[in-house]
């Protein structure tokens, strides 16, 4: 289908050379490597480090459980705003098949865990839209037919979680811990909240995480 977005695109604000940085990672707080996350993805992060139950990964604050340090590849001399979102959320329980008749409940999201042997017609006959590819990771709800009497296939679903979070907010001012100071480059510190207590997140939630800064010294209307 034709898409309306281009590689060049641009910004059109009142702000002088605004930029937007944004990444997204996995929370697996039992991961050998050390840093809180697996599967980081995005420009303009050197690093992000949170909770870990290893060893911390070499230039770990170590930070303690629900906070998150996010390293900038550069200071900016300005933050206009900070976007954090959970897109997606982890699965749990055990493997069900979908060749099990009553294993899953019509209405019930579910998470596609292994596609295994089961045809792309096999998962769109127990409620995954034709629009979608069936891959691991991919949600749909259960329709009768999953509940029963399931569809032929080795492919597997898991029950969908959660994040166990309310909200996630910038601990501090994020504008000067952005700015960095001399040669240093900036950073951001997050606090994981769930109704106000700092909270670790489930491991599985896929946090998005997007930084609205300014990149030059020059203000205007005091932006």
């Amino acid at each position: 289908m034709a898409r309306g977005y281009f590689a060049n695109s641009k910004i059109y604000t009142q702000h002088v050379q605004p930029v937007l940085l944004d990444c997204s990672f996995t929370v697996a707080s039992t991961d050998s490597g050390g840093y809180g996350l697996t599967g980081l993805v995005g420009g303009g992060f050197d690093n992000v480090f949170a909770y870990t139950a290893e060893t911390p990964a070499t230039g770990s604050p170590a930070p303690g459980a629900g906070y998150i340090q996010v390293n900038m590849s550069n200071d900016f001399p300005g933050l206009y705003d900070v976007f954090t979102s959970i897109i997606g959320s982890p699965e749990t329980g055990a493997q069900i098949p979908v060749s099990t008749s009553g294993g899953m409940t019509a209405g019930t999201v579910y998470i596609i865990d292994a596609v295994g042997t089961t045809t792309t017609a096999g998962w769109q006959s127990i409620g995954v839209p034709v629009s979608v590819q069936p891959a691991q990771g991919v949600s749909f709800i259960a329709n009768s037919t999953a509940h029963s009497p399931g569809v032929a296939g080795t492919g597997q679903v898991k029950a969908a979680s959660y994040s166990g979070l309310t909200n996630i907010e910038v601990v501090g001012s994020g504008a000067l811990t952005l700015a960095g100071h001399l040669t240093q480059k900036g950073y951001l510190i997050l606090q994981c909240l769930k109704n106000g207590s700092v909270t670790q997140p489930n491991d599985g939630s896929v946090i998005s995480i997007a930084v609205y800064a300014r990149n030059s010294v020059t203000l205007i209307k005091g932006a």
